[in-house]
């Protein structure tokens, strides 16, 4: 009987010794002056993308012709967070249906535009949005009915 109790904690010694060198013992990596690290707990974000300047996330879609809202989403960069975006919804005329500001919040920004009534089925419209003079990015809208 020892000697059963023997090898099994002959082997759990044999077992931990071996794990031993999986451990994670090491200093942390030097911080690097270039990536930024935010400290919010609720972020969610491994790999920062810094894409320098406003993007939406895709650049046509397409709303129904009983929506009521259009809804785009866009990037913005984690060192723009509290900027201040401006946007405009136009038509085919070039002729304003909405505009309004959004916040970069968290790298990301939100446009709601509730006024897509006065759009056109078929119709292709341009939803613009403006950081400052020098950055600014397009989304395609397009107004399908059946």
């Amino acid at each position: 009987m020892r000697e059963r109790h023997f090898k099994i904690a002959m082997i759990f010694g044999c077992l931990s010794l071996v794990l031993l060198q999986y451990q994670n013992c090491g200093s942390q990596a030097p911080q690097d002056s270039s990536s930024t690290i935010v400290q919010d707990p609720d972020l969610g974000v491994i790999n920062q993308v810094n894409t320098g300047s406003i993007q939406f996330l895709q650049t046509k879609t397409e709303i129904d012709a009983s929506a009521q809202d259009i809804v785009a989403y866009g990037v913005c960069s984690v060192e723009q967070q509290g900027a201040l975006l401006s946007w405009k919804l136009v038509d085919e005329n070039e002729q304003v249906v909405s505009k309004g500001r959004s916040t970069c919040d968290r790298g990301t920004f939100e446009i709601i535009s509730s006024d897509i009534s006065s759009l056109d089925c078929g119709s292709l419209s341009k939803l613009t949005a403006y950081l400052g003079s020098s950055e600014k990015t397009e989304l395609i809208v397009e107004k399908k009915c059946q």
